[in-house]
């Protein structure tokens, strides 16, 4: 089983996310995987062109890809719809979301949501303590998230950045209910977050 990273910016050994990827691949028998660098532009159409261009130079083309970022998902959407792949059978996708994100979601996806309030509360009071010159006890906090499979909405971007006018959005306060048609799975680990 392959997996690849789809994420922006450094991915050197201070970067956590790239720290425990590559972790994981050297301490879970049968899986092996890749870094996919991709530009850290405000422009989609970069993102999308860059993974495209990968993809057609893989010759091991990975089974599943790992999104480190929902506006980054947004920008290769379009890319993996108009590379023909067939998402899950081809390529198993799994992407972070912010709760409330409003997420295009044109096939089946794995979401791991985490809630943008619950990271301002941390990072508030850690600022508030900081503020006032007390010690921080937690210089880390874990935070949880949700695993949501979350089936398509049938909406096929036709333009990066563009959608049709029957896309469903996950909105606040909706995500599992508008998104998970056929019961989908919900389960809550955490994640390491550094405010």
């Amino acid at each position: 089983f392959s997996i690849f990273l789809a994420k922006t910016g450094e991915l050197d050994e201070s970067d956590p996310v790239a720290r425990e990827f590559r972790r994981v691949l050297q301490t879970t028998p049968g899986v092996t995987g890749d870094f996919l660098q991709l530009p850290a532009s405000t422009c989609s159409n970069h993102a999308w062109q860059a993974f495209q261009a990968a993809w057609r130079r893989m010759k091991n083309k990975p089974d599943g890809l790992l999104v480190m970022d929902d506006i980054l998902f947004q920008a290769l959407t379009p890319a993996i719809l108009e590379l023909g792949l067939r998402v899950p059978d081809q390529l198993k996708v799994v992407t972070h979301v912010n709760k409330g994100a409003g997420m295009i979601i044109p096939f089946p996806v794995t979401c791991l949501e985490t809630d943008p309030d619950e990271y301002a509360e941390a990072t508030a009071q850690m600022l508030l303590r900081l503020m006032k010159k007390e010690p921080v006890p937690q210089p880390k906090v874990m935070l949880p998230f949700r695993c949501l499979e979350v089936a398509s909405s049938r909406a096929k971007p036709e333009l990066p950045g563009e959608v049709s006018c029957e896309t469903s959005r996950l909105g606040a306060g909706q995500a599992p209910a508008t998104a998970l048609s056929g019961g989908g799975r919900v389960c809550s680990p955490t994640v390491n977050r550094e405010p």
